[in-house]
């Protein structure tokens, strides 16, 4: 049965005891003279996440909280009016009972008081802490002072001038133990923003990035997503809801200038002459140098240049020469017929934006050039900037792009180590994050350990790994046996601030 406002107004409000221990901490630290203060900013907090409050565990759930009445947790008239709104909205029902409002507000409470703990974990001070609020509320820089507000799921800054980043493991994303949220501010100043995802077909992997990708989505930062399978671009409404253009490798040229000699005409010509070289094998040194130079000879030019220019360019240079054709023109020709790069938007323009590069549908050769070039273009693009923005007063500082590799092994094994290198460790200062997602924390054994070391969040779902790469990926406390016995729906994660690592929930299978 329906409930109504007025029968609301005298209804006895709670929580649970260990929230309710939060409430009384947090009006302390805020200041506050009455209890609804901090138990509206904890039910308010509670209503950002899409997702439903879980139950409350038994533990905490045998005994409640002191009771706090309807008129003095949400007011009277309109005001009530409109947080019970907002809460039946959210639950998704048609009609509530006084019940069911009751047990809702319990959950959102309890949720809501744990959130704002971790939150106050997380910073600094007190107006460190007011400011996070206001960033996850979507309030512009100066919105308190009359400017207004963000829509929700606007970003609350243009791109590359992200501000807090806070990253959660999934919808539930809850450490198991303790019930607190697994979550991190990706774009800490001081902290590395590189992370990777690891686990075996089926059991999560894909669901928790895209998850996490969302969420970078929606604080404005762009994407490039290297997606070798196709999984991702064939999900039209997840290319969507990340504001990303898809290309299909070898019917959609990738629109960028990867030949733009910002960065210097020799170095660029390395870049061309390397990729091809780490893409086929088979090319020699002698062949190596004979596209440096044609490359050099082309780029010194005014305006874009093509890949074809660089094909006509060998093709000449061979005639010339009267040398016989080989595997470097053979492989020119191959990767000319696929037209991978067209120069439509200068580096700084496509790294801009969100992009999922498909390039399943082209042969080894191709596809490995393609991926090593347009890292290549990357780092040369990311050297030429300044350092990314710092916010003092935040503690973070803005990325400029986010940089996801789908089947991780396959770049590993294809790329230089100084190409991983220049991207990981030198790219972080500007603005650059890493995602790495792959079948087994084993993949990454071909990966420095400086590199690992800049893996400030490591999480695998059921994976087959060795003990070495358990300690070395995941951290303290991981071991295969634990790995591979994780139940579906959870996983094992390394996050900041913690020691080790800890099983999170991160999403619910459904029962039955």
């Amino acid at each position: 049965m329906a409930t109504s406002l007025a029968e609301l107004q005298s209804a006895n409000f709670r929580t649970s005891v260990a929230a309710d221990s939060i409430n009384n901490d947090l009006m302390k630290k805020l200041g506050l003279r009455n209890r609804y203060e901090p138990a509206r900013l904890a039910i308010a907090r509670s209503l950002g996440i899409a997702s439903q409050p879980p139950a409350i565990d038994a533990h905490d759930d045998d005994d409640s909280g002191k009771v706090i009445r309807g008129e003095h947790l949400f007011g009277t008239g309109a005001d009530m009016g409109a947080w019970i709104s907002l809460i039946v909205t959210h639950s998704g029902m048609s009609s509530v009972s006084k019940k069911d409002l009751l047990d809702l507000v319990r959950r959102h409470w309890h949720r809501g008081a744990t959130l704002l703990a971790e939150d106050w974990k997380q910073c600094k001070d007190y107006d460190d802490f007011l400011t996070i609020l206001a960033e996850r509320a979507g309030v512009r820089e100066g919105a308190l002072g009359g400017e207004g507000t963000l829509p929700v799921g606007a970003s609350s800054r243009p791109s590359g001038e992200s501000g807090v980043i806070t990253l959660r493991l999934g919808d539930i994303g809850r450490f198991e133990e303790s019930g607190l949220p697994a979550e991190w501010v990706l774009n800490r100043e001081g902290q590395s923003p590189h992370l990777g995802v690891f686990g075996k077909p089926g059991k999560g992997k894909t669901g928790l990035a895209k998850y996490i990708l969302q969420q970078v989505s929606r604080a404005g930062v762009p994407i490039l997503f290297i997606d070798p399978k196709g999984e991702f671009r064939d999900d039209a409404t997840f290319a969507t809801s990340i504001n990303a253009s898809i290309i299909v490798l070898g019917r959609d040229p990738i629109p960028l200038d990867a030949l733009a000699t910002d960065s210097g005409v020799i170095r660029v010509a390395d870049g061309v002459a390397d990729a091809l070289m780490r893409a086929v094998p088979d090319i020699g040194p002698k062949q190596q140098d004979a596209l440096r130079e044609v490359a050099k000879k082309a780029l010194a030019g005014t305006g874009p240049v093509h890949m074809d220019a660089l094909v006509k360019g060998v093709d000449d240079r061979y005639r010339q020469n009267r040398q016989r054709q080989d595997v470097l023109t053979a492989t020119l020709h191959k990767l000319q017929d696929y037209k991978l790069f067209e120069p439509k938007f200068s580096p700084a323009d496509f790294f801009g934006r969100s992009w999922i590069i498909s390039v399943s549908e082209v042969q080894d050769e191709a596809l490995r050039f393609a991926m090593l070039f347009i890292l290549d273009t990357l780092l040369r693009y990311l050297r030429s900037c300044s350092d990314s923005p710092a916010d003092r007063r935040l503690g973070v500082r803005s990325l400029r792009t986010f940089l996801v590799i789908d089947e991780a092994k396959r770049v590993v094994e294809a790329a230089s180590p100084t190409l991983l290198e220049g991207l990981v460790l030198e790219c972080r200062s500007k603005g650059l994050s890493t995602f790495f997602i792959s079948q087994s924390p084993d993949h990454l054994d071909k990966v420095s350990e400086d590199i690992v070391r800049q893996f400030e969040v490591s999480v695998s779902f059921e994976a087959d790994l060795t003990a070495k790469a358990a300690r070395r990926v995941l951290g303290v406390g991981a071991t295969p046996e634990i790995v591979q016995g994780l139940k579906i729906g959870t996983c094992l994660a390394r996050l900041p601030g913690r020691e080790g690592a800890s099983i999170v929930r991160v999403w619910m299978p459904p029962s039955g």
